[in-house]
């Protein structure tokens, strides 16, 4: 009986050819893009849990009320001596390490020269918190000596080839020798932060100057491991009066700005933690919530999508059901049977899986930034979960068409009475309606995702983004020779203004309290501040409100003249502020202008008090902006110029519109995520739509033939049979816009600066379903409508 079930099935698969590929299309494609998203989500959750002892391992963060940055008052660095006051005063902590993390060093041996990102420092303590595993040094005295480092494997091939690194001397920051004193295992990507490179802690200290003992000032990552059994609630209690322990009498910026010490669990960090100053790049839950979302629905319309066909096609085999409950078949075996044929169609689906997940990895690794392996011959588990999430499918997939198909009276359908025809139809059509309402919700995301991400692009931000080329200086003689080196750029053809800063006009960090002679000390005004040269208001387009710029025709400006913007006048409450005294005791100057407010973050927040300043010496960043007639010759001469300032250092470099997106990557990936999936979904309807359409006018093929007789038009006829469909598609409409209106209004609720939601987004999402709808269907409905009536009444 199995051989006759398996018989029947093939034999199905190969005299349907159009309905069977229908099938294992939209199987495969709803399948690809469900494992490609479950490996991306499983990536994502596995984040620091390869340590040994990832459950206890904590990051100490902390809180400083009234010290709002970017909208959060939370900040992931803490002061250098924190780890040692921990393990000295805490039984529970078994182990505790601090780390910092440089964001660009050069790094030099022999003949080569590299910019190195991902340089860290870090106490000895680091090997017993995290399982960082050294293949060659010795764990215990690898981080002893200030002038030592540790490789990761990759990084030492890159260095020293098939040599052995051990003992060989580099060159960092072209001021200190240091000796290779360990190797360690490459991190595996799915961390927190990667590091190339380690250097003891204290070499920041006799490097680089840092001091190590000073509590009022935050700037490193601190983590602890707690002991077996240690509450990290009752432990956390406990550091309120540990921080005011350790805070000196004249720790002045420490009571200006109260802390709290909290606790992070380390596998929450990645997608859980999003305060100021982290180590490095999280991602988001909600994020990750959406992808998996997006997978189970695409996975659902597919299995609808064969639902919708399977019971469409049910008419062609009532006599086959008919006979075999009339030689004695029960309905358990006819169910088995059905379930078995839909869960042979998907095993066939699943061969095209793996074809399609191999071909699409690359591109999907590019988009999610991640370098996920799909690889089922070294992974068991991939090849298990696979199998049973495709068996599960094929159960699911056939079970209606199943228990529909083998409810079938024997009398009716040996007489093609198709019994059940009513309910049968009424649960196609709600199959149908999901699977649009879902479509036009992921079209309606996608509409105002993308109008969102235009009005950022085209807003006015109060500063110009266009042909502005941006350096950032690290090699110390280019930056005692700054103006110099400006200078030079300044006599390019091509360059018409050159500007430095210590911050980009849109990444403005530093901040403080707000200070003018005669303040109140019960006063508090937070400001930014910003740091710059006389010409980066030309650089950057910036307009004045009232007031001058800086001025090489005033020498007093260089020490005293401020600029403001328009938002720190209304909270200072000045209504003339030009030619007043500001600054503190020992920086006293005046503000001379007042700049039109532009926006100094993103538009997730609103603009706030800023300050500006002259002072050349701590900027770091220069921008140049050029006219953009000749791109490739002009960067070819700034370069010329950077190597001969620079001659070891590599010229790298940004345009500032570039920078200027990448603070929207995350809304830029979430729009192409709904159009991705939306074109997906879309996609699977329409597979399902062919069918369906095929099968709806070959069972009105006797129908259509009497109309045309009595009369009827060709576009009469597709007028008749494309309006069922018109009428699923508004239906859908009407269930999926009210969910739209309250995501899409939730998600824009992050926005300070944002676009009217409006009736736009609904009425194109509306339509372009409604488009796509009669598109697949048209086909059908045309070619049902233009047969010879005569042909049409000798059907059947």
């Amino acid at each position: 009986m199995l051989r006759n079930y398996f018989l029947v099935a093939f034999r199905g698969i190969i005299k349907n050819k159009g309905y069977s590929f229908l099938n294992i299309l939209g199987l495969s494609v709803g399948m690809t893009a469900f494992i490609l998203i479950f490996l991306y989500v499983r990536f994502e959750l596995s984040y620091d849990r390869w340590h040994e002892n990832a459950d206890r391992i904590y990051r100490i963060a902390q809180q400083q009320d009234g010290n709002m940055y970017l909208g959060m008052d939370s900040f992931a660095v803490t002061p250098a001596p924190l780890s040692q006051a921990l393990t000295r005063d805490f039984p529970e902590v078994e182990s505790a390490v601090m780390i910092d993390r440089m964001g660009s060093a050069l790094i030099s041996f022999e003949d080569k020269n590299f910019m190195e990102d991902n340089v860290f420092f870090a106490e000895p303590e680091i090997f017993d918190v995290f399982s960082i595993r050294l293949i060659k040094g010795n764990a215990g005295k690898a981080l002893d000596n200030p002038h030592s480092i540790l490789f990761s494997e990759s990084t030492a091939r890159k260095y020293f080839g098939d040599d052995d690194p051990m003992g060989k001397t580099i060159s960092f920051m072209e001021k200190h020798d240091m000796k290779v004193t360990g190797i360690f295992k490459d991190m595996p990507k799915n961390s927190h932060f990667v590091m190339d490179m380690l250097a003891p802690f204290k070499s920041l200290s006799v490097l680089l100057g840092n001091d190590l003992e000073d509590w009022s000032f935050s700037s490193y990552y601190s983590y602890c491991l707690l002991r077996k059994g240690t509450d990290p609630d009752f432990l956390e209690s406990k550091l309120p009066a540990f921080l005011e322990k350790y805070r000196g009498a004249g720790e002045k910026r420490l009571r200006e700005k109260p802390a709290r010490l909290f606790l992070e669990p380390l596998t929450r960090i990645h997608l859980f933690s999003h305060i100021n100053f982290d180590i490095g790049i999280n991602n988001s839950i909600t994020t990750i919530f959406l992808f998996g979302t997006i997978a189970f629905l695409i996975l659902i319309i597919a299995c609808i999508n064969y639902m919708n066909l399977a019971t469409a096609r049910s008419a062609k085999r009532t006599k086959e059901v008919g006979m075999r409950k009339v030689v004695g078949a029960r309905r358990s075996q006819l169910i088995l049977q059905f379930l078995g044929e839909s869960t042979l169609l998907t095993l066939i689906s699943m061969g095209f899986t793996a074809g399609f997940s191999a071909l699409t990895l690359p591109a999907f690794n590019n988009y999610v930034e991640r370098e996920i392996v799909f690889n089922p011959t070294k992974n068991p588990w991939l090849i298990l979960g696979s199998l049973g999430v495709f068996l599960l499918v094929g159960m699911t997939a056939g079970s209606y068409p199943a228990a529909y198909i083998s409810g079938i009276r024997p009398i009716a359908a040996l007489k093609k009475l198709r019994a059940g025809k009513q309910g049968g139809s009424l649960f196609r059509n709600l199959l149908v309606v999901f699977q649009f309402s879902v479509s036009i919700l992921l079209i309606l995301s996608t509409v105002v995702v993308h109008r969102q991400l235009h009005f950022i692009r085209n807003m006015d931000v109060g500063f110009n983004r266009e042909h502005i080329i941006t350096l950032q200086l690290r090699d110390q003689k280019i930056i005692e020779k700054s103006q110099a080196f400006k200078n030079d750029l300044a006599k390019i053809p091509d360059v018409l203004y050159v500007s430095s800063s210590n911050s980009l006009p849109n990444r403005i960090s530093s901040k403080r309290n707000a200070k003018w002679p005669g303040k109140s000390e019960n006063v508090k005004i937070p400001i930014y501040s910003l740091n710059t040269d006389y010409d980066f208001l030309d650089v950057f387009d910036l307009e004045l409100a009232a007031g001058r710029n800086f001025s090489r025709d005033f020498p007093t400006d260089a020490q005293s003249a401020f600029l403001i913007n328009e938002a720190a006048r209304k909270a200072l409450g000045w209504e003339n502020p030009i030619g007043r005294a500001y600054g503190s005791p020992e920086s006293p100057g005046r503000i001379v202008g007042i700049v039109k407010d532009f926006h100094m973050h993103s538009v997730h927040q609103a603009i706030e008090p800023l300050q500006i300043q002259l002072n050349p010496e701590r900027c770091r960043r220069v921008s140049i902006r050029i006219s953009g007639t000749n791109i490739p010759r002009t960067l070819a001469s700034i370069e010329n110029t950077w190597h001969r300032f620079s001659p070891r250092y590599p010229f790298e470099y940004a345009f500032f519109d570039d920078v200027f997106d990448r603070a929207y990557k995350e809304e830029q990936k979430l729009g192409q995520m709904f159009s991705t999936f939306g074109l997906l979904a879309v996609f699977i309807a329409c597979l399902r739509l062919f069918g369906l359409s095929a099968y709806t006018a070959e069972t009105r093929t006797r129908e259509i033939g009497i109309r045309k007789v009595l009369g009827a038009s060709e576009p009469n006829i597709v007028i008749l049979l494309s309006m069922e469909y018109v009428k699923r598609v508004l239906l859908s409409a009407l269930i999926s816009w009210p969910l739209g209106y309250f995501a899409m209004k939730t998600w824009l609720r992050n926005f300070v600066y944002r676009v009217d939601l409006g009736m736009e987004p609904f009425f194109l999402s509306g339509l372009a379903a409604l488009a796509v709808a009669l598109l697949t269907v048209s086909y059908q409905t045309l070619r049902a409508a233009s047969v010879d009536p005569v042909i049409s009444l000798r059907y059947e």
